[in-house]
């Protein structure tokens, strides 16, 4: 974080800042500071998270695309591996509403 300021830097920047703010409002200072850059790591990580999610979902997507327009048998091992995950996915999001559906049939 601080790669471009030294020890006596950080020293001295401290230091004005206890001149200039007092010792009563530098501490309340450095705590906003220290939540704010946690909340930004959060989100940043946060952020990181839903990308790489969507980057994966989209390569998935990209080999069921390619295994529909090839034949079954010219399929690799990981384009099969990939449909297999898509399918039982896809099975596990439409298990419950059929299940609903089946209740509305019997009632």
């Amino acid at each position: 974080m601080f790669e471009g300021i030294g020890f006596f830097e950080l020293l001295l920047v401290l230091i004005l800042a206890l001149v200039v703010l007092g010792p009563e409002r530098l501490p309340a200072l450095l705590t906003k500071i220290h939540k704010f850059n946690t909340q930004a790591k959060q989100m940043l990580a946060s952020t990181t998270h839903q990308i790489e999610h969507e980057l994966k979902f989209q390569e998935l997507h990209h080999h069921l695309k390619q295994a529909e327009s090839a034949t079954h048998s010219a399929l690799s091992p990981e384009i099969e591996h990939s449909v297999k995950v898509l399918k039982e996915s896809a099975q596990s999001v439409t298990r419950p509403y059929q299940d609903d559906t089946e209740l509305f049939k019997k009632g």
